[in-house]
C-alpha cells in the first residue's frame, strides 16, 4: 500500500507531546502516476475518450505529433478537435458505437489548429462489465515514413544519374 500524509484535525485530549498523524490510502494515486509515466514514455501517440467521445487524455507523443495543447482540448468531442481530410467520420465514435476494434487504419486528418496529420492507427473500445466506458487510439506518425521514402527515391535517382566510372559503365540500381 502507498500512504499519503493528510492534514490532521485538531484533537483535544492527546497526551502532552503526542501528535496525531492521519494517512490516506494512496495506492490508486500511485498506480495512476506510474501508468501516466509509462503512457507518456511510449513511442506511439495515444488518445483516450469517454463514452461520449470527449477527450480525456493525450499522451506526450500525441501532443508533439499534433502540436496541440492538452488544456485546450480536454473535455472536447473529437469531432470538434479533428476533421478527417477525406470527409469520413473519426474512428473513435465508431469504435465506441460498434464495440469493435478498428486496426491498421490509415488516417489523414487536420486538427482544429491547422496541423495536418498522416497516421496509421489502431482503435479500441474500452468495455467493463458489458458497459462501454470509452475508446482509445494508438497512432504511428506516418509522415516520417513518407519522408524516408522520398529520401530513398531521391538517393536512388541521384545514383542513376551519376556519371560513368570511366570504363563506359554507368551506375545503375
Amino acid at each position: 500500500e502507498y500512504l499519503l500524509l493528510c492534514p490532521s484535525p485538531d484533537v483535544s485530549g492527546l497526551p502532552e507531546g503526542a501528535q496525531l498523524l492521519v494517512f490516506q490510502d494512496a495506492t490508486n494515486d500511485a498506480r495512476h502516476d506510474m501508468l501516466m509515466h509509462v503512457v507518456n514514455k511510449m513511442s506511439d501517440a495515444m488518445l483516450l475518450c469517454d463514452a461520449e467521445s470527449r477527450i480525456l487524455l493525450l499522451n506526450d507523443p500525441l501532443i508533439q505529433m499534433e502540436s496541440i495543447e492538452t488544456k485546450n482540448v480536454l473535455g472536447e468531442n473529437v469531432s470538434v478537435v479533428y476533421s478527417m481530410r477525406d470527409g469520413t467520420d473519426m474512428n473513435i465514435p465508431e469504435v465506441i458505437r460498434t464495440r469493435k476494434p478498428k486496426l491498421n487504419h490509415r488516417q489523414h486528418y487536420t486538427t482544429r489548429y491547422g496541423r495536418d496529420v498522416d497516421a496509421v492507427s489502431n482503435h479500441y473500445p474500452v468495455i467493463q462489465n458489458g458497459q462501454v466506458l470509452g475508446g482509445f487510439s494508438i497512432h504511428k506518425d506516418w509522415s516520417t515514413v513518407n519522408d524516408l521514402h522520398r529520401q530513398l527515391i531521391d538517393l536512388r535517382e541521384k545514383l542513376r544519374t551519376k556519371p560513368t566510372d570511366g570504363k563506359g559503365k554507368g551506375n545503375t540500381l
